[in-house]
C-alpha cells in the first residue's frame, strides 16, 4: 500500500485529478479517500466519477467523530459545484 499526499491541490475535484497519476503508476485497484465524516460522501462520488472509466473501488475512511450537523449541512452547496469542478479539473489538465 501506498500513501499519497497532496499538498497542492485547492479543491476536492483537485485533489482527486491529481491523484490520477500516482493511482495509474501503482496500478491501484482500490482507493482510499481519507477525509472528514462530512466530507467523506463528497470526496468519494469525486473521486468514483473521475475513475469511472476504470475498474478502480473507491471508499472512504474517517476518524470515528460525531455526527456534525453544520459541517454536513455546508457540504450541500458544494455538491451543486461537482460538475463544474470536474469539467474544469478536466479542462485544464489537458
Amino acid at each position: 500500500a501506498e500513501l499519497v499526499v497532496d499538498p497542492d491541490a485547492r479543491t476536492t475535484v483537485g485533489n482527486a485529478y491529481n491523484a490520477l497519476n500516482d493511482i495509474g503508476r501503482v496500478g491501484a485497484r482500490e482507493v482510499v479517500v481519507v477525509t472528514s465524516r462530512f466530507h467523506a460522501p463528497r470526496a468519494q462520488a469525486a473521486f468514483r466519477l473521475l475513475l469511472a472509466h476504470r475498474r478502480i473501488r473507491v471508499t472512504s475512511a474517517f476518524p470515528p467523530e460525531p455526527r456534525n450537523l453544520r459541517a454536513s449541512l455546508g457540504e450541500l452547496p458544494l455538491w451543486l459545484l461537482l460538475p463544474a469542478q470536474l469539467w474544469h479539473a478536466r479542462r485544464i489538465r489537458r
